[in-house]
């Protein structure tokens, strides 16, 4: 049987060389930040040649600890699109390196926290920022779409705030690069089911980029109310409100927000994919602008051999 040997500070000697090796390239590992079921977020820094020091994320997987198909499918998936997007509202990833059978991604560090914790901190969000942030939402997302990349796992804890107050969409572990070639739906039950579109919960096949419209109809009811459009805590019952739209603005919000930011919420929450709206068509209901919410094209590397359908909701889904 092997053992691991501990030197005189009680460090194992594994975790020393690794340590040693993230330190040839400038990183330096700190406290503890996060945790999910296979990996952990600490902070960490980055000490340039010049001397200049960055503070950052890291997202550390421990390869050993996942399921066949997490290490086979989802893990493999979340690093070829790590390793492609660039988008100002995406979290920007600084580097991918791998120790042994560990897997750190080095990534921007957004002071602010997540939306949800913002929420809980301070309430709903008034009109005009959660116009603003919104709109930087439908921006990453049409990026997304548009080189066929769904996000599926769209939620308040995966939307970051930055130190500049700006939207950081983050955490794509169900993420998929769908296209023609892979099918035309996914099969796999992705994301929370308080967020997740009927269609999923229903098990249907369906096109994952209409099903994150859904996702982001539901984070803009929660920033606008303070509170979840529908309760998830009954699956049956949870099907049928999502079939009658059974939620409600609360009162205090309704009399304040505008019927542009009612109606917007009403669209995304249609409970019919095929007449769910679109990315593209949300700037006709004139509560965003279009300015802020276009595409913002960023190099992108090559995705793939296809181009991108042009279609806010894409024309493909995948089969995953």
């Amino acid at each position: 049987m092997s053992t691991t040997k501990t030197n005189t500070s009680g460090t194992s000697s594994s975790s020393s060389s690794v340590l040693r090796a993230l330190s040839l390239h400038g990183y330096q590992m700190g406290p503890k930040i996060g945790k999910g079921s296979f990996s952990c977020v600490r902070l960490a820094k980055w000490v340039s040649k010049n001397k200049n020091v960055r503070t950052l994320a890291c997202k550390v997987i421990d390869v050993r600890k996942g399921t066949e198909e997490f290490i086979k499918k989802f893990f493999p998936r979340e690093l070829s699109v790590l390793m492609k997007i660039r988008h100002p509202n995406i979290v920007k990833v600084h580097s991918i390196l791998k120790r042994e059978r560990m897997v750190f991604i080095f990534m921007d560090y957004a002071e602010g926290g997540d939306l949800l914790k913002f929420i809980n901190q301070n309430g709903s969000v008034p009109e005009g920022q959660a116009k603003q942030w919104f709109a930087q939402l439908v921006s990453a997302l049409r990026y997304l779409h548009s080189n066929d990349i769904a996000h599926r796992d769209l939620k308040c804890e995966n939307i970051l705030l930055s130190k500049a107050n700006a939207i950081q969409l983050a955490d794509f572990g169900f993420a998929r690069i769908c296209g023609e070639e892979t099918g035309l739906f996914s099969e796999t039950y992705c994301g929370s089911a308080a967020y997740a579109a009927p269609e999923v919960i229903l098990g249907k096949p369906y096109n994952p980029m209409i099903a994150d419209i859904w996702s982001l109809g539901i984070i803009l009811f929660i920033m606008l109310n303070a509170v979840m459009p529908f309760d998830d805590r009954n699956l049956k019952k949870l099907v049928e409100d999502h079939r009658t739209r059974n939620f409600a603005f609360e009162e205090q919000a309704g009399k304040l927000l505008s019927m542009e930011a009612q109606r917007t919420v009403y669209e995304l929450l249609n409970p019919e994919p095929e007449r769910r709206i679109s990315l593209d068509q949300l700037v006709e209901l004139r509560w965003i602008d279009a300015n802020s919410a276009k595409e913002k094209r960023r190099t992108l590397g090559e995705l793939c051999g296809r181009k991108a359908s042009g279609s806010g909701t894409g024309k493909a889904g995948c089969r995953c």
